[in-house]
């Protein structure tokens, strides 16, 4: 193994955006667009999302693990797909032997569920999908915040389903990315983005490589001024980080820690006890 300087053109890698659903995608797909073009609709599929679940990954029912690969199993080098993907051993494997960059975002969970009542409760189904929204639009958004912590009918909770994805985390070869950094510390972050894709190219070669020190420099400010346009994305809304403190009340605490077993915001970093 040696050192070789390349252009990034020359070294293409090929990103599979997951995350639980509302954790930061589209914050890490805006960051990434400097670098790789979304997977081309290609008369097959008409989009660049992939996902493991029916209902739009509402549901905790898993999609056939051949029909996921099979449409992992297209995406382009230099292209982005982005979807969420629950957790299996198989889907990991498949996705390790092809060299994919797989970026994990996740964010503090208070937050996403959050996001998912505001994405619930937002009467446009066609950016906003879910499968039944009507059980949820009589309810206040106190009411919907608790059905969407403790579950629903077929649609299960917050940490229920966050429980599929979570042993993406203990995948050493995956790039995990806390939606608070994306947030917080951009360049980091686009750094880490960049380095790692470079990384599962060059490992898949047999080659280390880096790019020019002034076209590096020059990627990462485009990618963070990407960042910034957060304008673009059509179901990004706030993107605050610790907004669940705005909106969660004390039954909300109590319904989530009740349902939080495994104790995920310490394990996560986000509360040092359950005393929050």
């Amino acid at each position: 193994m040696y050192w070789q300087k390349v252009p990034l053109e020359a070294l293409r890698p090929k990103y599979v955006l997951n995350g639980y659903p509302k954790a930061g995608l589209h914050l890490a797909e805006l960051m990434l667009a400097p670098v790789v073009l979304p997977q081309p609709a290609d008369g097959l599929f008409s989009d660049h999302w992939v996902g493991s679940f029916r209902g739009h990954a509402w549901t905790a029912e898993w999609l056939p693990t051949r029909n996921i690969c099979f449409r992992l199993s297209r995406l382009q080098a230099g292209r982005l797909v982005k979807g969420h993907l629950g957790h299996s051993d198989e889907i990991e494997q498949f996705l390790y032997l092809t060299g994919a960059a797989v970026v994990f975002v996740y964010r503090d969970l208070r937050d996403v569920a959050v996001s998912q009542t505001h994405h619930i409760l937002n009467p446009d189904d066609h950016q906003f999908e879910h499968p039944d929204k009507t059980i949820y639009q009589e309810m206040t958004f106190d009411e919907a915040l608790s059905a969407v912590i403790e579950g629903l009918g077929p649609y299960p909770g917050v940490i229920e389903r966050w429980a599929l994805y979570a042993p993406w985390l203990g995948c050493e070869w995956v790039l995990k990315m806390p939606f608070e950094r994306m947030r917080e510390g951009p360049e980091l972050a686009a750094q880490q983005l960049l380095e790692y894709g470079l990384r599962r190219v060059s490992g898949a070669i047999g080659l280390e490589m880096r790019l020019d020190d002034a076209e590096y420099a020059r990627m990462v400010e485009t990618m963070v001024a990407a960042a910034a346009q957060r304008q673009l994305s059509p179901t990004y809304r706030k993107g605050q980080v610790g907004g669940w403190r705005d909106v969660f009340t004390e039954q909300h605490k109590v319904l989530f820690k009740a349902h939080d077993g495994e104790g995920w915001l310490v394990q996560l970093g986000y509360e040092s006890d359950e005393e929050w």
